[in-house]
């Protein structure tokens, strides 16, 4: 694959919690600037509403996990309809968890993402229930 097509944007930073690090000399953008961090993207369809799942903040950091948006269309805009790392974040045993995707057993969609293990060394798959209480995925960490 040579040519993609036209580039878009379909989510911007939206809050500290997606900052990886204030102040940051970035001198291939001209200055210093908050690093802020969306990455590992995945969409899906739910009921005509397209869902985007992203990872986002810095993964040393309690805020780091997994955010949501919504759109009527894959190509966006999409909104957030809840701020922060509403799907899942770090904390109960889960270390910078994030880049997740979406599978299904039967009617139960399932959460597939990594988190690093206690020691800093590796990077683990797990894999969590997903609820979808009032239309927004939620993983089910116990």
């Amino acid at each position: 694959m040579t040519r993609l097509g036209e580039v878009r944007t379909v989510l911007r930073a939206s809050g500290d919690w997606q900052r990886y690090q204030a102040e940051r000399a970035m001198p291939h953008y001209g200055g210093v600037f908050d690093w802020h961090t969306l990455e590992g993207p995945f969409v899906l369809e739910r009921g005509g509403t397209f869902h985007l799942l992203y990872s986002g903040g810095a993964w040393i950091g309690e805020t780091y996990g997994v955010g949501h948006a919504t759109a009527p269309h894959p190509l966006g805009p999409f909104q957030e309809p809840q701020p922060g790392a509403a799907v899942l974040r770090s904390g109960r045993g889960l270390i910078g968890p994030g880049h997740a995707s979406v599978t299904q057993r039967g009617d139960q969609d399932h959460l597939v993402f990594h988190a690093w293990d206690a020691a800093h060394t590796m990077r683990q798959l797990h894999v969590a229930p997903l609820s979808w209480a009032s239309g927004r995925p939620v993983a089910v960490v116990p």
